[in-house]
């Protein structure tokens, strides 16, 4: 997603469209109650990114309301940006191979895990 070409993000929170929309700083409007919707809309709210319309089936009345408040509050625009650079700083590659190998070293009787330069996770030999 490109912060330049949307002002804000409509979705029912899934986790894939909202982690993409927060880590490219666009505040969201969620709607959306079923599988772990609940808890990520939720977590919109509670971060400030974006308005939880706590429903699977918003009124065009609700959306349009909210829609306006995060166009119309630019608090929404900076904890969205702000939330962009955090996930700016997160190697997420580099975390998952240092949770991994750690893991590997710990477990007993098992062959240690190691990351080469290129970072490709290979069994030492």
């Amino acid at each position: 997603m490109d912060p330049a070409q949307a002002d804000v993000f409509v979705t029912n929170g899934g986790y894939g469209s909202v982690n993409q929309a927060m880590s490219s700083g666009i505040p969201l409007v969620t709607a959306g109650m079923t599988e772990d919707k609940a808890d990520v809309n939720a977590r919109v709210a509670w971060s400030g990114v974006g308005i939880n319309l706590a429903t699977n089936n918003p009124t065009p009345q609700a959306l349009r309301d909210a829609v306006r408040a995060v166009l119309d509050k630019p608090n929404y625009r900076s904890r969205a940006s702000l939330m962009a650079d955090e996930f700016s700083r997160i190697d997420t590659r580099t975390e998952i191979l240092r949770i991994v190998s750690e893991a590997a070293d710990k477990s007993e009787g098992r062959k240690a895990i190691a990351v080469n330069q290129d970072r490709r996770v290979a069994r030492a030999r």
